[in-house]
């Protein structure tokens, strides 16, 4: 943020950006009960990770808003860096806990590159769900950011 040159054409699009990766961990976060049940439903049957998908988008939105290319390549190895360790870990929790299970899952459903179709029934969101897996947390800091590049962007253009 301290870096950027928010221009309006990739503030708007950054935020767009942000604002679907928000609703995909939220959408996420809802259709998860952690280490109790393997997710499956919601964007879990496109996509073994939608919470790090939701989380590239918005780290995707952030970028763009800055508005300077030399800020994507350490952004993008800093977000590969802290995330693929927690997916390969991950992984290892649930085949532990879930064993033959996850390994269908993981036969059914990409690691990162979402399905065009669902491999399991979609439903079973929860709001409830959502805010007990904290993330509202998360939506709060993107609409810190996205405010924050918007003062920068109306303090630098007015």
């Amino acid at each position: 943020m301290v870096l950027g040159r928010p221009a309006y054409r990739e503030y708007f699009v950054g935020l767009g950006l942000a604002l679907v990766g928000q609703a995909i961990r939220v959408w996420a976060a809802g259709s998860i009960s952690k280490a109790r049940k393997l997710a499956t439903s919601g964007p879990f049957a496109f996509v073994r990770n939608p919470l790090y998908i939701g989380s590239l988008f918005i780290i995707a939105g952030y970028s763009l808003m800055t508005n300077r290319i030399e800020v994507w390549a350490p952004i993008v190895l800093a977000f590969i860096a802290t995330h693929w360790g927690a997916v390969v870990w991950e992984e290892g929790f649930l085949r532990s806990l879930f064993g033959e299970t996850f390994d269908d899952y993981c036969r059914r459903v990409p690691r990162l590159i979402p399905r065009l179709t669902p491999a399991y029934p979609v439903s079973g969101f929860s709001l409830r769900q959502a805010w007990v897996n904290r993330e509202q947390i998360s939506a709060l800091g993107t609409i810190v950011v996205v405010l924050v590049f918007a003062l920068k962007l109306l303090w630098s253009r007015g």
